[in-house]
């Protein structure tokens, strides 16, 4: 992979996360974006993956947005550079 990227998102299992990341991952690239505001998956559910993932030797690059779940400008101009930079190598 060459990096992934999470909007809104949360690690589903993070108390198996340590147990199942494989080292061949571990320097892939993560890009994580939230909103302050979301009703649907919490920001503070969010804020706890990062901080697993980063835990679990990850490298997450977070940023968070006053927003409910939704996208803005700013966030999509950040995701095409994340993923120009990652593909580029």
């Amino acid at each position: 992979l060459a990096g992934l990227v999470g909007l809104s998102s949360y690690v589903v299992l993070a108390d198996t996360l340590a147990a199942e990341a494989s080292p061949a991952n571990r320097d892939v690239p993560i890009l994580m974006c939230h909103g302050t505001r979301d009703p649907m998956v919490g920001h503070s559910r969010g804020k706890a993956s990062m901080e697993a993932l980063r835990t679990a030797g990850f490298q997450v690059d977070w940023h968070e947005y006053p927003m409910q779940h939704e996208v803005v400008m700013e966030e999509i101009q950040l995701v095409g550079e994340f993923l120009g930079a990652v593909l580029r190598g």
